[in-house]
């Protein structure tokens, strides 16, 4: 009688630790479940501000370029317009001595005797003769 008795109580005792155990592992997976659900929101997070980020950062940088692309027309404008052979097509020429510096004065003119006349479609040398003022 004892021994079945203790039988009994072996068997309940197991009965009970095995209950404890899935009772456990059913709490930690449930625990691990919850993790796993947070992580895949947490990721799904993530790509959305990734994706928003992205497109903020296309969007400037085309907005960048495009100012950058506005500054250098205006500055090849700004350029062009100082750029001496523009001033020639306009039907003015550059006065060059012998020594191709430019002359800036008729006594200049005078002192070198000679001069090269630069145009915009080509050169023309030329005799200084002085005129009566």
């Amino acid at each position: 009688r004892r021994l079945h008795q203790q039988l009994r109580e072996l068997r309940a005792s197991a009965r009970r630790r095995g209950a404890r155990e899935r009772d456990v592992t059913a709490t930690r997976l449930l625990v691990l479940r919850r993790k796993r659900d947070v992580a895949a929101a947490e990721r799904t997070r993530a790509e959305a501000l990734l994706r928003s980020d992205g497109e903020r950062l296309r969007h400037t940088a085309d907005g960048a370029t495009a100012r950058r692309r506005r500054d250098l027309e205006r500055l090849e404008l700004a350029l062009a317009a100082h750029d001496p052979a523009r001033t020639l097509e306009r039907g003015y020429a550059l006065v060059e001595d012998p020594a191709g510096e430019l002359v800036t004065s008729a006594e200049q003119a005078r002192a070198s005797g000679t001069v090269e006349l630069r145009f915009h479609d080509g050169r023309v040398r030329a005799e200084v003769e002085d005129a009566a003022r």
